[in-house]
């Protein structure tokens, strides 16, 4: 009668039937935690090898650098003794120069880069016949080995009349330069070698994003009378500007750390330390078997690259549009 008058009924259960999920979390439990160890496992390998020869050496550097001749037997711990000589103007240890030949790079290289790279998207992105192997031309020189394209920029930079550019700037009457092998004309040398080297990378980006932003919008903006020039500010570039801020993350990443063009176009001693960047002063570092210093100078390159990309990071947000 109770149960009549409340209008609910109370389910019949057969004898050794079980309740629908009543046994199956705990089995689940058990299986997700036997998949996860699975996984662990299957990964221990991998994350072994990372260990040893990633995060290992890694911290290893950072404690070589507060030591004076490590792995020898005079090995001693100095502090920031390593820091101090790096950083100090009266020890003269190159760093401060190579710092600031790293500097001019990267202001070189960054923003050109950008540019160039940028106006040659516009100009892929039109629907012309061919395209697809305008891309790959501009893309060849990305994943060409940098050591074999630098060989044929030394013929084009060769200080001789029979150099390429020299060739070209006889033609208006204007004397031949020394470029590489110029301490004057040595760093420009490499920017334009660099410029020409990423351009590929950063163009094929650039298209990716162009590619990307919905053309509605583009033509809605011509519906309502906006020149090309008013869309392409007004439009397209704000909706570029995720992609903008990925190049320029990348390149300034490649710039801090640049070393094989350097090394490739003006030699170990950097066009007389015309050229002489971080990355070739800790290659320099270590060729004199100053393993001490020399991980000083990572560790300050490492810090450099987070601050930056840190500090890119946070003015992002004043620039960079999402959706």
């Amino acid at each position: 009668m109770a149960q009549q008058a409340t209008g609910t009924r109370t389910p019949l259960r057969v004898a050794g039937q079980r309740r629908v999920g009543a046994d199956l979390r705990p089995r689940r439990r058990r299986g997700g935690a036997s998949e996860a160890l699975l996984a662990y496992a299957y990964l221990a390998p991998a994350l072994v090898v990372l260990l040893l020869f990633s995060l290992g050496p890694f911290a290893y550097v950072f404690y070589a650098s507060l030591l004076h001749a490590p792995l020898t037997a005079t090995e001693s711990f100095v502090g920031l003794d390593n820091y101090r000589y790096l950083l100090d103007p009266a020890q003269q240890s190159g760093f401060l120069q190579a710092l600031t030949n790293t500097a001019v790079y990267v202001v070189g290289v960054v923003p050109g880069g950008i540019v160039l790279s940028l106006l040659c998207a516009f100009l892929l992105h039109r629907a012309v016949r061919g395209w697809a192997i305008f891309r790959l031309l501009f893309f060849i020189p990305y994943v060409t080995p940098v050591l074999s394209t630098a060989i044929i920029w030394l013929w084009i930079f060769n200080p001789n009349s029979y150099g390429l550019l020299n060739f070209l700037l006889g033609l208006v009457h204007i004397r031949p330069l020394g470029w590489a092998n110029d301490p004057n004309w040595a760093m420009p040398s490499v920017i334009i070698y660099s410029l020409w080297q990423s351009a590929g990378f950063n163009t094929v980006v650039f298209l990716a994003g162009l590619a990307a932003i919905p053309k509605d919008l583009q033509e809605a903006a011509r519906t309502d009378g906006a020149t090309e020039w008013a869309v392409t500010r007004r439009v397209t570039l704000p909706l570029l500007t995720p992609t903008i801020f990925f190049v320029l993350i990348v390149s300034t990443i490649e710039s801090l750390k640049v070393f094989t063009q350097v090394f490739a176009l003006t030699g170990s001693n950097g066009a007389g330390g015309a050229t002489t960047t971080l990355g070739l002063f800790l290659y320099q570092q270590l060729n004199f078997q100053h393993l001490d210093v020399a991980s000083a100078i990572a560790v300050v390159l490492f810090v450099l690259t987070v601050v930056f990309t840190l500090i890119q990071s946070g003015l992002s947000r004043r620039w960079v549009h999402y959706g």
